[in-house]
């Protein structure tokens, strides 16, 4: 898009402070350099970039295609969806973001696709704790089944609460109204 910079600054000035890229349904590639200049613009504005993250049938996102993005620009602060891999939970392969502080995710479409939340947990666990959001993919998945299948974790309740509201309102700068 040849006018991002004055489409960012008509998002900043209405409230909007991310950008969402799907580059499977888009069609592009997440890391292509072209997009550069645009995360250069988002990180020198406090805004952030979340993506969907992964699919096991073609290479256009996934977590070797945001590593470049978020070394490039250590200040952009980056959600990789789908605790960074959808479809694909090879631990080897997402633990590369979880160790950059300006990497988030969110655990949107992760538990509707396993039968057993071990390999999950284990990449959930290896984020920061700080940086694990909720999501339910919607309209895709229903968020009360999402929720549901989220408490059905096991996961202690100072996570589960920070995941599901406390982490994200910090994220975004929120003030109670």
């Amino acid at each position: 898009y040849e006018n991002y910079v004055e489409e960012l600054k008509w998002m900043r000035e209405n409230g909007i402070f991310g950008v969402k890229l799907h580059p499977e349904f888009q069609h592009f590639v997440l890391d292509d350099e072209r997009l550069f200049p645009m995360f250069e613009e988002m990180e020198r504005h406090d805004m952030f970039l979340i993506s969907h993250m992964g699919d096991p049938r073609v290479n256009v996102s996934g977590p070797a295609r945001l590593l470049p993005i978020a070394k490039t620009f250590p200040k952009l602060r980056c959600i990789g969806a789908h605790l960074g891999n959808w479809g694909d939970w090879d631990y080897d392969k997402i633990y590369p973001l979880t160790q950059l502080s300006n990497v988030y995710t969110d655990i949107s479409s992760a538990c509707s696709y396993v039968k057993d939340p071990k390999p999950l947990l284990k990449i959930l666990h290896t984020y920061d704790p700080t940086h694990l959001f909720f999501g339910s993919d919607y309209p895709i998945w229903c968020p009360k089944k999402e929720l549901e299948k989220t408490l059905h974790l096991g996961l202690d309740q100072q996570l589960l609460e920070d995941i599901l509201f406390n982490n994200f309102a910090k994220f975004y700068h929120y003030k109670a109204l």
